[in-house]
């Protein structure tokens, strides 16, 4: 890969952070590819997620409505969508609720009921200090370890923030220069603001 290669633009990312959420990767790459005439993959749009601290917000639990994948089919010596599993019975790979396991992005996540019921440590240390997160929002890890799940490691940045964040690489290894780099793009903003109230009158 050439040195300085950006896959998005500030336009294609402001666009990618709109409409990924809750959504596989296959499905953001085909959006993004008929915006845009690029010719993205799923496996980029995954890397992309990655390298840039951006969650889908998937958890992998079943969506209330959808019908799930065997209803109706019938297996030898089973009633059709019957389970294999008697009640009460554990499956083998069962993990108990308190479980701290990565996901495929490098996410701490923590299981906290079961069957499968589980969050993001990062995101759960946050709300544990500053109640809910909200929805036009990001948990962002100051030092861009995602291992260093502890709140003084942990910043709230606005979703509209993340382009120039990611264009004046802000994000550093330095828990300091980045909450600098998040107090610059405000302070940006609000005398844009400030100029476009003046502009008006």
């Amino acid at each position: 890969m050439a040195r300085g290669y950006r896959l998005l633009t500030d336009e294609q990312h402001a666009y990618f952070i709109k409409i990924q959420r809750g959504k596989i990767a296959r499905e953001v790459a085909r959006l993004m590819n008929e915006k845009f005439r690029m010719n993205l993959t799923g496996d980029q749009i995954k890397n992309y997620r990655t390298r840039h601290g951006v969650s889908s917000g998937n958890d992998g639990r079943f969506k209330k409505g959808l019908i799930p994948h065997n209803k109706g089919k019938k297996y030898p010596n089973m009633k059709p969508n019957s389970g294999q599993f008697k009640k009460g019975n554990r499956p083998p790979n069962h993990l108990p609720v308190g479980t701290v396991k990565k996901d495929a992005y490098g996410y701490w996540k923590i299981k906290v009921a079961d069957p499968n019921c589980w969050e993001f440590v990062h995101r759960r240390e946050w709300e544990k200090h500053n109640g809910p997160i909200p929805s036009d929002s990001y948990i962002a890890f100051l030092d861009k370890n995602k291992d260093n799940c502890t709140i003084d490691n942990l910043a709230l940045v606005k979703k509209s923030e993340m382009p120039q964040m990611i264009k004046n690489k802000y994000f550093t290894e330095s828990p300091e220069l980045t909450k600098a780099g998040i107090g610059v793009v405000r302070l940006r903003r609000k005398l844009k603001e400030l100029q476009d109230n003046n502009d008006r009158k």
